[in-house]
């Protein structure tokens, strides 16, 4: 039996409804620590360098972590990681709120970074599997997901910090619960295919691979690369504002309340993007006119942010409808650029990895920039626009990676 033999209890409902509960896991974890970042640092000690270092542990995690996913994707089927990473990301959830040691936040907050990663990665393949005539709806749905609830981490955190006794340890470890809820889910698809594995990875038994003849490693591939860097340039242009426009805005005078709504309206028309991105990616013979308008949206955000700060909110809003679309058209290309789902999890594993690299380098580079001024934040951010529009004409062509299968 291959991976695209119908099986009755596989209804479409229950294929999206196990995507999205995997989408709305993965960002309260980390969007509910920065709230009540203060409440950690008076019952903790930890200094402020040491809380920025805390709140950069799952990026660079991700970046580790994301090569070896393909890995596992081979040895064992998408469900059965799956279960493995929603299990991880349960128990990290818990850990890290856990009274005692400082280690537990500092370990629980890693290992909740690596099961995001693997997560992360395995998505382009579920998606290409299950959903391969309609993967750009499907995953900006996904994303717009995503999204809402990486809102509600932020919204949510210090309502719930004081709503319980426990404080900011309740506000983390309260997120365990949607995990929980995933596995109900997941263990009875992992349950249900034992055969997966044999079928997915294997080029003698499965008609989703292209070809038994051994082909170059992603990593030796150009598209591989161009795509990686699409992905971590809208990481870099998401990142950079999330942490620097509200800094930026009270330089200007903008009250701190403000600036946290702005930075609202940026995630809000990052959903829109989200949403948007099919059709984007609709526009033209290619993708490549669909790849570029987020580097031109940013551009131009960036630009009005440094030459009518007074219409801030606009700004943010077009920038974070770049991130957001650009995001989309980063995942559906994986997806869509590579042969088999073997492939598809390489690529995903390749372009994340290179992706929070850039992006994590490019915070350096904007902390440093900051001390310069507003502005050589603001520019650089005009540098990655423009270098999303280059390489958005690079992914946007319709060719496929091939890799060893």
């Amino acid at each position: 039996m291959t991976s695209t033999t119908p099986r009755p209890w596989l209804s479409t409902a229950y294929l999206l409804a196990a995507v999205l509960i995997i989408a709305v896991n993965l960002r309260p974890v980390l969007t509910s620590l920065g709230p009540v970042l203060h409440l950690v640092k008076a019952d903790t000690g930890l200094s402020d360098p040491a809380l920025g270092a805390l709140g950069a542990v799952p990026i660079v995690i991700f970046a580790l972590v994301s090569p070896l996913v393909s890995r596992l994707l081979h040895r064992f089927d998408i469900e059965l990681t799956m279960v493995g990473a929603l299990s991880v990301l349960v128990i990290a959830t818990i850990w890290r709120a856990l009274p005692g040691l400082d280690a537990n936040l500092w370990l629980g907050t890693a290992l909740a970074g690596a099961a995001i990663a693997v997560t992360n990665v395995a998505m382009p393949a579920l998606v290409k599997r299950d959903f391969p005539f309609v993967a750009p709806r499907v995953t900006s749905v996904y994303v717009a997901a995503l999204s809402i609830f990486s809102g509600l981490g932020s919204g949510l955190a210090v309502p719930l910090a004081q709503w319980s006794s426990y404080g900011w340890r309740f506000s983390l470890g309260a997120w365990a619960i949607l995990g929980v809820l995933a596995l109900l889910l997941w263990v009875p698809r992992a349950l249900q295919h034992p055969t997966r594995r044999s079928s997915a990875v294997n080029p003698r038994t499965s008609a989703t691979t292209s070809t038994a003849l051994p082909t170059p490693s992603v990593w030796r591939r150009a598209l591989a690369w161009q795509l990686a860097m699409y992905m971590g340039l809208q990481s870099a242009g998401f990142f950079v504002m999330v942490t620097w426009l509200p800094s930026i805005e009270q330089d200007l005078g903008v009250p701190a309340e403000t600036a946290g709504w702005h930075l609202f309206v940026l995630q809000v028309l990052g959903l829109v993007g989200n949403l948007t991105a099919p059709l984007l990616m609709r526009l033209g013979a290619d993708e490549r006119l669909g790849a570029m308008i987020p580097g031109l949206t940013m551009i131009t955000g960036s630009f009005g942010l440094i030459l009518a700060p007074q219409f801030v909110w606009a700004w943010a809003g077009l920038i974070g409808y770049s991130t957001g679309s650009a995001f989309v058209i980063a995942l559906t290309l994986m997806a869509q650029r590579a042969p088999n789902t073997r492939v598809a999890g390489q690529l995903s594993g390749m372009s994340q990895a290179v992706g929070y690299a850039l992006a994590g380098g490019c915070l350096v580079v904007a902390g440093w920039l900051r001390g310069v001024g507003n502005d050589a934040v603001l520019l650089q951010m005009v540098v990655i626009g423009g270098a999303i529009v280059v390489v958005g004409l690079l992914v946007g062509r319709h060719r496929m990676v091939f890799a060893a299968a």
